[in-house]
Order: C-alpha cells, then sequence, then structure tokens
C-alpha cells in the first residue's frame, strides 16, 4: 500500500479508454475496500447503488465519465 500503484493504474486505464473514444469507466469494488473507494474519488469516479450479480460478496458501482457524449463514442 500506499506505493502509487493503484494511482498509475487508473491513470493507464483512464488514458487507454480515452484515447478509444470511450466515454464511461465503470469500476466494481468491495463496499469495505475504503482505500479503493477513496482512490475512485480523487479520480472523479462516482457511487451508484448498483449490485454485482455475479460476485458472491457485497460490492458497489463506481463511474466515470470519460468524454462529453458524442455521437459515435462507445459507451
Amino acid at each position: 500500500r500506499d506505493q502509487g500503484i493503484g494511482k498509475k493504474l487508473l491513470e493507464a486505464t483512464i488514458a487507454w479508454c480515452e484515447e478509444r473514444g470511450m466515454t464511461r469507466l465503470y469500476l466494481w469494488v468491495e463496499h469495505d475496500n475504503v482505500a479503493a473507494q477513496k482512490l475512485y474519488t480523487q479520480f472523479g469516479f462516482t457511487y451508484h447503488n448498483d449490485v454485482d450479480p455475479i460476485n458472491q460478496k457485497p460490492t458497489e458501482k463506481w463511474v466515470k465519465k470519460l468524454h462529453p457524449e458524442k455521437p459515435g463514442y462507445v459507451h
């Protein structure tokens, strides 16, 4: 922890998605993973009250808008 690896991974993932014209990035996180939730908040992700139907543990959905909605962009 506290080595900046999560931050670097998020920066690279966001850049990769933006380069491909994606408009949103979705992440699922276990509800008790406060460190990840704090990091996602710092990157502009917002919590959405949605439950992952596949995961057996309580999870939360976090979403970040990447680009303004534009025709032809991938959602």
